[in-house]
This record gives structure tokens, sequence and C-alpha cells, in this order.
């Protein structure tokens, strides 16, 4: 009898154990799929950057952009002051949360290329984390499929060789899903650390207040009001306090950036014909948006989809933030403007999977692969572009502002420079700016908008400035032009530089001015001295 016993035992209790280890599985197996997902981007990323590496045998950024927000962030480091130049402050970013990140690193350590490298890296590795926690609950293939999409075709791993603030922005995006969808589902109001995620959200990229703007318009379905109205006043904080702080030091309130590149007031005031040219024409060059849009709008149908206020919710809110971006935003450059929405859609489209019923919805399903296969497809070739690209991009910025910043450096320290292209220059040399693209100086902002910026007020900003040389493309200021004036007369053009890159530049040739006959000869002598320390690829051409 007492074998019995002992027999009987372990059988009642085998249940448990079997049951113990089925957890202990379930609890690795998500930890697995994101160490893996992190050590694929890790890996490709250090193969691209080998590949940038091999080509310019330093690390230089692909775009000139990066060194803006390094400029920036060195001058509030160094000297307090946001802007290109350290004497005066200039709104020339759309990322301000990113650039106080950047100098608090910059104001430990000193400025180092490597500080944007070792953020937009680390966040990307954030990024992959959170959207594994978003997906904790589906099946770990599906999580492992999300993670791998995200990485190739958001894509993750170029994003993070940037060095800007765009993995940044998706890691926030995703907690943003997660936390807003939370609240919206169990019908709470956004939570004190809700409101100051979103805050921040925005202060890193200004396009997050389409997701808030979707997600306030949710809170006011649900009769909410006051959630809708307390996270809309978080989303408005950051540039509102921002845009304070520039009209106080005599700038535009909106960002140069934005207000010259992109979104701006009368881009909302457009005629419909005009609105729907640039919906359509921001479509052709980003079709994987438009393949986002009928897949979500697709789900959107499935009645086991729209049961779940959750899945129903992040599905609105990332298919307005698509709309919103292709109508009023930009695409391409490096594919960086639209990542956010990008890796967002491939995690909310893994979220809602499950809630499909494939037996009650094959024609739905049907629908669905096709376009994840056209979506594929496009995709793929655009990570093949970005990865086969960036080193070449890496190159360009290498051969062209990457000199002009080391000739500065060594022979114009403390000068006044005139310059179009003001991003590295600024960050490697100290100097006084003049930015005659209007990106980075508030006069010559303010005369674009007016339509006054011509070449008397070019030459008196000049003198104002006590500019005495001007390093620009002389393809940006041509003699038969409605926007920009030529470039004075009065200058002297003592030498160009050309490389090869065009595809990647704003031109493939600089041209060096000096303001005065005394100056072009100083100008001259520098040039020759620095010429044969130029890449080989750069050709050195006479006035």
């Amino acid at each position: 009898m007492s074998i019995d016993v002992c027999l009987e035992l372990p059988d009642n209790q085998q249940p448990a154990a079997v049951e113990s280890k089925a957890v202990r599985a379930k609890t690795k197996a998500p930890l697995a799929i994101a160490c893996f997902a992190a050590a694929l981007y890790l890996a490709f990323s250090a193969f691209v950057l080998r590949a940038e590496l091999r080509e310019t045998g330093t690390l230089v950024f692909p775009l000139d952009d990066t060194y803006i927000t390094m400029a920036l962030a060195k001058n509030l480091a160094l000297h307090g002051v946001m802007g290109i130049s350290p004497n005066h402050f200039v709104p020339a970013t759309s990322c301000p949360g990113f650039v106080l990140l950047l100098a608090a690193a910059y104001f430990l350590t000193g400025p180092t290329v490597w500080w944007p490298l070792a953020l937009s890296l680390a966040f990307g590795l954030a990024a992959i984390l959170m959207a594994q926690r978003l997906l904790a609950s589906t099946h770990w293939g599906i999580q492992l499929g999300a993670l791998l999409a995200m990485l190739f075709f958001t894509p993750l791993h170029i994003m993070g060789l940037l060095g800007m603030e765009h993995t940044l922005h998706l890691f926030l995006v995703l907690v943003f899903l997660d936390a807003v969808t939370d609240s919206l589902a169990k019908q709470k109001p956004p939570a004190w650390s809700l409101l100051l995620l979103t805050g921040f959200m925005v202060s890193v990229r200004y396009e997050s207040l389409f997701l808030v703007a979707v997600a306030c318009l949710l809170y006011f379905q649900h009769r909410q009001v006051t959630a809708a109205v307390r996270l809309g006043l978080a989303a408005a904080a950051p540039v509102g306090l921002f845009g304070a702080i520039s009209m106080l030091n005599g700038c535009y309130w909106l960002p140069q950036s934005i207000a010259r590149k992109g979104l701006s007031v009368e881009a909302v005031t457009q005629t419909p014909m005009e609105f729907i040219h640039h919906f359509v024409s921001r479509l052709t060059y980003a079709p994987y948006l438009g393949v986002f849009v009928v897949m979500i709008v697709v789900l959107l149908t499935i009645p086991g989809v729209m049961k779940d206020r959750r899945a129903r919710s992040m599905l609105g809110i990332v298919l307005g933030g698509i709309l919103l971006q292709l109508a009023l935003a930009d695409v391409g450059w490096t594919y960086r403007y639209e990542a956010y929405v990008v890796g967002a859609a491939i995690a909310t489209i893994a979220y809602v999977i499950p809630h499909v019923q494939f037996a009650r919805n094959r024609w739905a399903v049907v629908f669905l692969l096709v376009f994840a296969v056209a979506g594929s497809g496009t995709l793929a070739r655009r990570l093949v572009n970005a990865e086969r690209t960036l080193p070449e991009r890496s190159a360009a910025v290498y051969n062209q502002q990457f000199q002009m910043a080391r000739f500065l450096s060594r022979f114009e320290n403390g000068v006044s420079v005139a310059a179009n292209d003001v991003g590295a220059i600024n960050y490697y040399a100290d100097i006084d700016c003049l930015d005659l693209a209007g990106l980075g100086d508030r006069e010559v902002f303010r005369l674009l908008r007016q339509g006054n910026f011509t070449v008397a007020s070019m030459m008196k900003l000049a003198k104002d400035r006590k500019v005495k040389i001007a390093v620009v493309y002389d393809s940006w200021f041509p003699f038969l032009s409605w926007t920009e004036p030529p470039v004075p007369i009065s200058w002297t053009r003592v030498a160009r530089w050309r490389t090869p890159y065009s595809s990647y530049l704003g031109s493939d040739t600089v041209s060096f001015y000096a303001t005065s006959p005394e100056e072009a000869v100083k100008l001259k002598t520098s040039l020759a001295v620095f010429a044969p320390s130029l890449p080989p690829n750069v050709e050195v051409l006479d006035k």
C-alpha cells in the first residue's frame, strides 16, 4: 500500500513540473528572440560601418544634417547657446530633445563624433526590445518575423548609423503606442508618465504630432474630452516652449529646418489640388506606405480586430500617422523621415494578426498576403539601396563637406564665413557662419520668407558680419532664379573643388570666394597649401 502511494505522488506532481517547464520555456523564448534580433542588428550595423570606414578611413556620417545637430549640441554644451555658431541662438533643428541629450554627453566628455553613433545605435537596440515587449502576447514566430522585418525594412541598422534622432524617435513611438492604446482600451485618462513621454517624443521629432492628433481624436470619440485635452497640451508644450524661446531670440516660432524644408503653416492651407499633388508625389516616392495603408484598412474591416479596442486604436493611430506624413511632411533622404511609421506599422500589424480568424476571413487573409508580398518587395529593394548607397554617401561627405571643414579649421578659425552647407564646417571649425540657405541664420531666413533676399541684402549681411570668404555651391545661386540671388560679382572666386559624388550632394562642385582683393590673395595661398592633402577623388579647378 505504501508502495502504491509512493508511486502515485510523482504522477500527481508531474503536471505541475511540466507546466513549470512550459512557463520557463515561454519566458525564455521572447528573451532569445530579442537577443537574436539585437545581435543581427549590431552585426549588420558593423558590416555597413566597416564598408563606410573603408571608403573614408575615419568615421564620417553620410549626411551633413548629422553635423548640424552635432554643432548645435557642441555650442550648447561649451557656450550655452543652441546655434550653429557659438555667438547666436538659431532654431535650426526639429529635434531639440535629441540635441539636449547629445549636449549633455558633450558636456560630460567633450565633443566627439562617437557620441551620436553610440546614442543612435543604443536607441535602435531599445526599439527592438520595445517592439518585442509590445508583441509579448503573440506567438514567438510572429515576434521573430516582426523584429526581423523591423530590422531590415525600417531599415533600423541604417538609421542607427546616421547618428541622428530617428532610432530614438521610433523607440518613443512604440512606447507611446503601447501606453496610449492601453489607456484607450481601459478607458482610463493618460497617466503623467504618458504625458511626459508625449512631450519628449514631440521634442525629438515634430512629426510625432501626427500620431498624437489621432490619439486625441480617439479620446474624443470615446467621450474622454479631458484626456484628449491633457494629451494635446502635453504634445503642444515642447512646441510652444521652443517657439517661445525662439521668438524671444528674434527667430521664427517653428524650427527653421521645418519651415524651409518640411511642414509649414502654408502647407496646411494648400488648395485641394495642391494638397492632392503633394500627397501623390510623396506616395510615388514611398509606395510601401500605400501598401501599409491598404493592409491596415483591410484589417479594420475584420470583425475579430474591431472587437478588440486596443488593436483597432493602434491601427487607427498608425494609419492616421502615415496619411498625415504623406500629406504634410516628407519622405526619402535615406528613408529617415518615414522610418518611424514604417517601424510602427510593422509592429502594429504583427500585434493585430492573432485577432484575425483565418477560417472566417479567407478573402481578407489572401488580400493581406498579396499586399504583404508586394510591400516586402518594395521594402527589400529599399533595404538593398540603403545598404549599397550609405558607404557612398559617407564617401561623398568625406570628399566634400569634411574637407571643407578641415580647410576652415586649419586656415580660417575665428573668421566669419558665408556658406550654404553648414553642418560639418561648424562642428569642426570655430567660425561665425552666415548661412546663405537660411537654415542656420535668422536674418537670411527672414529675408527668404519675405522674398527680399537679394544680392544687395546678401552683401549687406556679409559686410555687417565681416565675412571674409564664402564657400558655396554656384548652382544654388544662379543668375536666373526667382528665389535665390546670385553670388555678388564683387566677390572673387579663387578656386573650386569637384567630386564624383553628385548624386549624394547638393552639388558636385564647391566654390571658394573672397569678399575683397586682399582676402583673395590670402585664400589662394591657403588653398594651394591645403590642396596636396585632399583625397585623390577631389579635382581642384582654377577659378
